[in-house]
């Protein structure tokens, strides 16, 4: 009986064993685990953010890195919340039977001083214009040292340049066949472009890239903007992007011709959820491809700001200095296309006194040169120049349905560029002969010398902007702005090289330009179902002087007065969420440049007037984004050199009454699969001035002028095709390896569409690979590769010409040649 009884207790006591671990095995089974990270819209870790499962005891926070986890979990369905101060709550329902893993992106509403600040031409989804945005993503894979330009060469109807030949020093871009003068350009909505020449130098502004947050290319009129006329296109840059968190961020860069980069930025995040302050050095170096085209380039920005409930305030500092040496002049087209009959032809027609080459270490440099070529030896050849922009914005949400903003703005540039010149007439000097006869008892009356053209000047003013959305469906906006601008010329010569040589700083002219803009605007809004309607009208006024000598010994009194109204109308129609048409109508005014104004003696130039008309239609899925867009562009009074030269042989301008730009812009992104994207742009156009004038020079005998008049000819520099494609290819998360190639068709170098001068098309292809490894030390690693014309294509996509007759019709080709083969590496590492 006994031993019954304790075998039953045995038997009981493993029931109950057996019945317990089934128990603590199941809950060990049933353990589950939500881990993750937490991300903010610039893509940095989000620090402290609460995670927990509703109506449940668990919960957490998110660590130094963003990271979370949620532990000893049994199957079931739960709703999972992230909340942060200032961010959008995320929510998501999990039916949780295995460990989970989240990314979640946190959507901020206090910090989105997009949401407060205006910039007058930024423009909306359904807007009537035509436009590309690029994202700071974006931006990164390509921003490893090279200009502002570059970073946009693959975007619909853009064509990009380097006097150095990669990139970095002096760059342009046309759009639409448009030269640099007519894009107008902003940054934070401040005018960027020069007051008196209208162009943009972006050599002034090293490695801005790196600041930039987002870039909007608007192409044609497109809508009210400050500063000069926008007759080619608007690009908008915005710097004011917010970080969350602090961080130390280093950039370091090298590549082909000895291009180096290095770069530091660093912030205090969000101080007290209100106060930051952001900073960034960057220092460029490169030899360039050209012979001797070397680029010395240091920058550093500095922000600071304070955000409240209702606004923002913000003081920004751009910094940028600049030294390169000049590639200006370009490669004799022979000499670059290896022609060696053509090329001693060139060379024998300009050697002579007075010519290109006249000196023996000149015809040196020429034939011993190939298409490197650059036509400057003298050591200090350089341009020297640099440039602060001070900037501060006021943003404020007055009442939920009105939004004011008012900036202010004074940029300060100063610099020279040094040249050599051989052998020249002192008396054109003014003064300086004299100066050398009272410290000689006599003078040559020409020797060679050493000379600097400087600039120093000044631009201030001021913007403001009025947002009203007066119902749900309409918007109003008025803007005006006012800037004044000085511009001191005047040259000095340094060292006359006579035995010994004399050092000087004989100022031998002075002038001074002046310019005052006021603008003013109002647009209007207005949501009808279906159909959005769009109306702007813009007035501009334009008062330019300029007063004393210049570098020719002319001496100019221009007194202009513009005053210009700019009507603008458009309509988009939403035919789905997905599918929209759009239409415009705007018209532009442009006023001469400086030299349209120095180089017409007792005239004045005409004004330039732009009619532009575009018709588009958008198309959106998760796997497609399509654009078609029509263009024509109607110019009065285009203003383009004829090939007719002043009393001093400087280049003349002429208005042509009637010229058009019309074409066609395609853009197609394929989200093939969550490892390949495709996308493609193409711009099929035609690009004509009505009647055009050639003016050529006898200089045979006595001087003589020869007029020859065309029809229907092309716009000078306006390639018919443009187009882009990249196939992009994820292999492994964080890695993305990208092949882009574009296409630039023919292009003529003057408006008579002659063969002989003329530009041949080029089909570049390039590699971009980026890759952010995981690890656990830094907040983000990045390494970025660009190979640059991977197949070495020998192209050259700006130039210029004249012609002349001595005997026989002699046309002097130049261009600008660009790299073959060539690499820049990145590293960036984020902390």
């Amino acid at each position: 009986m006994l031993v019954s009884c304790r075998t039953f207790r045995m038997k009981y006591i493993a029931y109950i064993t057996t019945f317990y671990l089934i128990i603590i095995s199941n809950n060990l089974y049933s353990q589950l685990k939500i881990t993750g990270q937490v991300f903010n819209d610039n893509n940095e870790p989000l620090i402290g953010a609460s995670i927990f499962l509703k109506d449940t005891k668990y919960a957490t926070i998110t660590d130094d890195s963003g990271q979370f986890k949620l532990d000893q979990l049994r199957e079931g369905e739960y709703t999972f919340l992230c909340t942060h101060l200032g961010y959008d709550r995320y929510s998501k329902v999990i039916r949780l039977n295995e460990n989970v893993n989240l990314d979640i992106l946190m959507d901020g509403f206090t910090y989105d001083i997009e949401a407060i600040n205006i910039t007058s031409n930024r423009l909306e989804e359904s807007s009537p214009f035509s436009y590309t945005t690029m994202s700071k993503e974006e931006i990164q894979d390509l921003n490893l040292g090279q200009d502002v330009p570059f970073l946009l060469q693959y975007t619909p109807s853009v064509v990009v340049t380097s006097d150095a030949g990669a990139g970095v020093g002096y760059t342009g871009m046309r759009i639409r066949g448009s030269d640099p003068t007519r894009v107008n350009v902003t940054i934070n909505g401040i005018p960027l472009n020069d007051s008196e020449s209208q162009g943009v130098f972006w050599v002034d502004l090293p490695d801005f890239g790196s600041s930039i947050s987002d870039i909007q290319l608007q192409r044609g009129v497109g809508t009210s903007t400050n500063g000069t006329g926008a007759f080619g296109a608007t690009l908008a840059l915005n710097t004011k992007k917010i970080y969350q968190n602090n961080y130390v961020e280093l950039n370091a860069g090298y590549g082909s011709f000895d291009t180096k980069k290095l770069s530091l930025s660093l912030g205090t995040g969000l101080l007290n959820n209100s106060f930051y302050v952001d900073g960034r050095f960057s220092f460029i170096t490169s030899d360039g491809f050209i012979d001797r085209a070397s680029s010395n380039l240091r920058a550093y920005n500095i922000s600071a700001g304070k955000l409240t409930n209702n606004g923002s305030i913000r003081l920004d500092y751009f910094y940028g200095k600049e030294r390169t040496y000049q590639a200006w002049y370009g490669v004799p087209q022979a000499k670059f296309e290896g022609d060696e009959e053509a090329s001693l032809s060139h060379f024998y027609n300009n050697y002579f006194e007075g010519g290109l080459y006249e000196t023996v270490e000149d015809s040196l440099n020429y034939f011993n040169s190939d298409e490197r070529f650059n036509y400057y030896l003298y050591d200090d050849q350089v341009d020297d120049y640099k440039q602060e922009h001070v900037q501060f914005h006021w943003d404020h949400k007055l009442r939920e349905d009105i939004t004011a903003n008012v900036s202010l703005h004074y940029t300060k540039g100063f610099g020279f560029f040094e040249q050599f010149k051989y052998n020249e007439d002192l008396e054109d000097y003014d003064g300086l002969l004299m100066t050398l006869e009272s410290m000689y008892n006599s003078a040559p009356s020409s020797s060679s010398l050493v000379r600097r053209r400087i600039l120093d000047n000044d631009f201030v003013g001021g913007i403001a902007n009025l947002k009203w959305n007066t119902t749900e469906n309409v918007s109003l906006h008025w803007g005006g702005s006012y800037s004044f601008y000085l511009g001191r010329h005047y040259g000095q010569v340094r060292d006359v090289l006579l035995d010994p040589p004399i050092e000087t700083s004989h100022e031998y002219y002075y002038n001074e330009g002046k310019k005052n803009d006021v603008n003013t605007f109002l647009k209007l809004n207005w949501e009808i179902s279906k159909l959005s309607l769009y109306g702007d009208i813009q007035y501009r006024g334009v008062s330019y002087t300029v007063d004393g000598t210049d570098n020719d010994g002319l001496t100019h009194a221009v007194d202009d007065q513009l005053n210009f109204i700019n009507p603008k109308v458009g309509l988009t129609y939403r035919f789905t969420d997905r599918i929209q048409a759009y239409g415009s109508m705007a018209v532009a005014h442009r006023e001469p440049d400086r030299n349209d104004y120095t180089s017409q003696i007792n005239t004045l130039p005409q004004s330039e007037k732009l009619t532009d008309y575009e018709l588009g239609l958008r198309m959106k899925t998760k796997q497609w984004h399509n654009e078609v867009n029509l263009y024509y562009m109607d110019y009065k009074d285009q203003l383009v050199i004829t090939g007719a030269l002043n009393d001093v042989g400087a280049n003349l301008r002429a208005n042509v009454p009637k010229s058009h730009r019309a074409g066609i812009e395609l853009l197609s992104i394929w989200k093939i699969s969550d490892k390949f994207t495709f996308d493609i742009n193409a711009t099929l156009s035609e690009n004509k001035i009505e009647v055009f004038n050639e003016v050529l020079y006898d200089y045979t005998y006595d001087f003589d002028i020869i007029e020859n008049e065309f029809e229907d000819t092309d716009i000078a520099l306006s390639p018919n095709v443009i187009g882009a494609a990249g196939l992009a290819f994820r292999p492994i998360q964080n890695l993305e390896i990208k092949w882009q190639s574009k296409f630039v068709g023919d292009q003529f170098l003057d408006n008579t569409s002659n063969e002989s001068r003329k530009l041949d098309s080029y089909f570049l292809n390039n590699l971009i690979a980026s890759y952010s490894p995981k690890q656990k030390i830094f907040s983000n690693i990045r390494l970025n590769l660009l190979v640059n014309n991977l197949f070495n294509v020998k192209y050259a996509p700006n130039g210029y010409t004249y012609s002349y007759y001595f005997y026989d019709l002699i046309t002097e080709n130049f261009v600008y040649p660009q790299a073959g083969i060539n690499f820049l590496v990145g590293l960036s590492i984020r902390m």
